[in-house]
């Protein structure tokens, strides 16, 4: 966010990803790509299909390890000594997209 910020690039936090307001206002963006990293909400099927070259997430596991919320957190809690990235398209499914790279 001050990433963006910093180099005058719009940054828009909706309360509802999936909301009616928010969907429209996405698609009259004309996404070609959703980035996502540490959201923290689930994308819906229509918000999912919005960008024309799809959406991908970054997940701080190994998946299909450690799925879902707070991951480091679960590592840590079950006595991981290593854990990695998963970069992953996105799909309906809570870290189930198909994996494009993983690093430990």
């Amino acid at each position: 966010k001050k990433w963006a910020a910093a180099r005058g690039l719009p940054v828009w936090q909706p309360i509802n990803i999936n909301s009616r307001e928010s969907i429209a206002k996405l698609r009259s963006l004309a996404p070609d790509l959703f980035v996502v990293v540490a959201y923290g909400k689930i994308l819906s099927k229509e918000v999912l299909s919005l960008p024309a070259l799809g959406a991908i997430n970054v997940h701080a596991s190994l998946l299909p390890d450690l799925r879902g919320a707070a991951p480091v957190e679960w590592a840590i809690m079950l006595g991981y000594t290593e854990t990695g990235v998963t970069t992953m398209f996105m799909d309906e499914g809570v870290d189930t997209g198909d994996i494009i790279l993983q690093q430990a």
